[in-house]
């Protein structure tokens, strides 16, 4: 077993380490193993291998449980619990594959029909473009990316198929996306992440032009006809950022929260969509990746992903993301404290009215989010509930959505 899950950036990118979670991987030996099978390096099921409970509780955290059924299928003498437990959730991610393609492909092409331009970002992107199985890639909505103006439109089109708008923290500067569900009789909801912005932060969606991301897409269509993808360069750069979004933005996996920017799951989309780029891809990739001050973090991300699945990053590439340079403001904001990211995305509104907005929502949520997030009782009350809690929160490192 040669695979390990490892966290270098720190010492070799000079940025800092990310989370006491990301430590804890260096000495899980579950995850090793999870690695050498998802790599196709196990072959005969080892002596001193994981518990089930081990091995299914790290597989879900990664987000693999899946995809790991398939990579044992041709292993030698797993235990029957375990091949059961696995199988299982093989299934289901099949199946829910199969149905959520089933409701979201069609919105995607009522939105073509409507000509209103969008890109599929993230977690399906990458189903559909780089992995062999669509449901090896684990994932719980589709992101949508649609221009600004086309807000309204596009969410008519939702609510006419049969979506419906969850409640939202902000009214428009506060927040960049909307969320969208359809359950079904299975008891399954497929959900849909409507964005007007790459990230649901206006400093960090500085970084990407919707319309640039627009007129570089690719088809998508293993998804639908009229599905896009952000070209793989995008993409890239795009997942090596959003990883360290979840330093302190959680993700939720059966129940709990985590922050960690180490799931294995993001760690292959790194690692595949690295093998699609081409020599002018690196060029183009290398130019960006300096332009909008994400040498560094890009960096990071190959070190993990290399370390977890052995892909190495072309020796001129990390030559040239190695190259001197300062620290940029986007390091600032994943690394920095819940204070420097609320100011930063104030300093990313246009005018002093935006910026007067923007602090006002956060402070003013809607009606509909206060009762909620707090119950019922005088919104008064609500509201300074909500400003004490906020205010612990942003001292403590925490502040989110509040």
């Amino acid at each position: 077993m040669t695979a390990t899950l490892n966290y270098t950036p720190a010492c070799v990118v000079g940025i800092p380490a990310p989370s006491s979670n990301a430590v804890k991987l260096l000495e899980n030996q579950t995850d090793a193993f999870i690695c050498s099978a998802l790599s196709g390096e196990v072959k005969q099921w080892p002596d001193a291998g994981p518990a089930l409970q081990q091995l299914i509780e790290r597989a879900d955290f990664h987000g693999v449980a899946g995809w790991l059924a398939s990579a044992l299928e041709g292993v030698s003498c797993v235990p029957k619990e375990i091949e059961v437990a696995l199988k299982d959730r093989l299934l289901n991610q099949l199946f829910w594959e199969d149905r959520h393609r089933f409701f979201i492909g069609p919105a995607i092409e009522a939105l073509s029909k409507a000509e209103i331009n969008s890109v599929i970002i993230k977690g399906t992107a990458s189903a559909y473009s780089i992995y062999s199985d669509a449901a090896h890639r684990t994932r719980g909505d589709t992101d949508i990316l649609i221009a600004p103006r086309d807000r309204v439109r596009a969410e008519g089109i939702l609510l006419d198929l049969g979506f419906t708008r969850s409640v939202t923290f902000a009214r428009s500067r506060g927040s960049s996306q909307i969320g969208y569900s359809r359950a079904e009789g299975t008891g399954w909801s497929h959900d849909i992440d409507l964005h007007w912005q790459i990230s649901n932060s206006a400093f960090l969606s500085q970084l990407f032009s919707v319309e640039d991301i627009f007129s570089r897409s690719i088809p998508l269509m293993a998804l639908c006809d009229t599905a896009r993808a952000p070209s793989h360069v995008d993409s890239l750069l795009i997942t090596c950022f959003h990883r360290l979004v979840h330093l302190r933005a959680p993700y939720i996996v059966n129940g709990t929260r985590h922050f960690s920017s180490d799931r294995l799951i993001w760690l292959k989309d790194i690692d595949l969509l690295s093998r699609e780029l081409t020599q002018s891809d690196w060029a183009a990739f290398v130019t960006r990746a300096r332009e909008k001050g994400l040498a560094r973090i890009c960096l990071s991300g190959f070190s993990a992903a290399s370390e977890a699945f052995g892909f190495k990053v072309p020796q001129d590439v990390l030559q040239k993301l190695t190259e001197p340079d300062e620290s940029s403001l986007v390091e600032t904001y994943l690394y920095g404290k819940s204070s420097t990211r609320f100011r930063l995305n104030i300093r990313a509104q246009s005018g002093a009215w935006g910026k007067i907005a923007f602090i006002g929502e956060h402070l003013f949520p809607p009606k509909t989010y206060m009762r909620t997030q707090f119950g019922d009782g005088p919104l008064a009350m609500l509201y300074l509930q909500r400003g004490i809690r906020g205010v612990g929160k942003l001292f403590s490192g925490g502040l989110g959505k509040l």
